[in-house]
């Protein structure tokens, strides 16, 4: 009965610990949350006790090629990890290292199998953690892709009114989707406190969409004074793709309760599929003896 108790209180360590990774919440999500600063879930208390004491340490070790860490921060900040890129690599690090200790303590205990898996864990979850910004970076690039015909469009409408570029913007904000806004929001900074031209290849450097980045060498070439009514012609089109790709999209998309039902199902018929191989193995089993 203790060497349950053990296992158990163990095994609860190593899921707190292991689902200690960066949620991306949008902006008004972590403005919430600063409201509610006595409502910290446990898993957050256990990394700030016995995570970033030590990652703050590890990460004073950790140095990175300078081009290789901006882009790494601006990543960060754009799916809102509000954190060094040394400190974010600490923090997955310190996560795994703890897991492997805990782990440790099967072998005390006289279970080194549990051991081995731990630390085979430990190393998935360290690579796991540390792609976390790429896997949303992406989600957010998907998202602006998506977003692109709307903002196109806008701007094709606005261009021929004496209007501002950085009043098209604002303008087109309000309708951008959330993953934009961040972006838009440096942007229209940028536009109003430097030129328009250096404000726009910053906005392309930062984003990396190559969709993006075509549609503002058009927005130069009008700065420019160039005429871009074919371009913008074309780049309809090519939003026009976009857009039935979207609407594809939506329809081959599975509601979640209807994975989880898939899902389901494929386990069970799996257990029903194995189950009487593993009765036929015992029955040889006991026949043999």
């Amino acid at each position: 009965m203790f060497l349950i108790i053990i296992i158990g209180l163990i095994g609860f360590g190593l899921y707190e610990l292991a689902t200690t990774v960066y949620t991306v919440p949008n902006r008004q999500t972590k403005k919430a949350v600063k409201r509610l600063v006595n409502q910290k879930k446990l898993s957050d208390d256990l990394k700030e006790f016995f995570v970033d004491p030590i990652s703050k340490v590890f990460s004073k070790f950790i140095k990175m090629d300078r081009i290789a860490r901006e882009k790494q921060q601006r990543n960060l900040l754009r799916v809102g990890i509000d954190i060094t890129p040394e400190k974010y690599y600490a923090d997955a690090l310190v996560i795994s290292l703890w897991i492997l200790c805990l782990g440790a303590l099967f072998i005390l205990i006289g279970v080194p199998i549990f051991f081995a898996i731990a630390a085979i864990f430990a190393v998935w979850l360290f690579f796991s953690n540390i792609d976390v910004a790429n896997k949303e970076i992406k989600k957010v690039n998907n998202a602006i892709t998506r977003n692109l015909p709307k903002f196109v469009m806008i701007y094709d409408h606005a261009r021929g009114d004496n209007v501002q570029l950085v009043d098209i913007i604002e303008k087109y904000r309000e309708a951008a989707c959330k993953e934009f806004q961040y972006d838009l929001d440096l942007l229209i900074v940028d536009l109003k406190t430097g030129s328009e031209e250096s404000a726009l290849i910053s906005f392309a450097e930062r984003t990396n969409i190559q969709e993006l980045s075509n549609f503002v060498n058009i927005l130069l070439g009008s700065i420019k004074g160039d005429d871009v009514s074919t371009a913008i012609q074309l780049t309809q089109r090519e939003m026009e793709v976009i857009r039935r790709e979207e609407k594809n999209r939506k329809i081959l998309a599975l509601p979640d309760k209807v994975k989880v039902s898939i899902y389901a199902t494929g386990i069970m018929l799996a257990i029903l599929a194995i189950t009487p191989i593993l009765m036929d193995m015992a029955k040889s089993l006991t026949a043999f003896k």
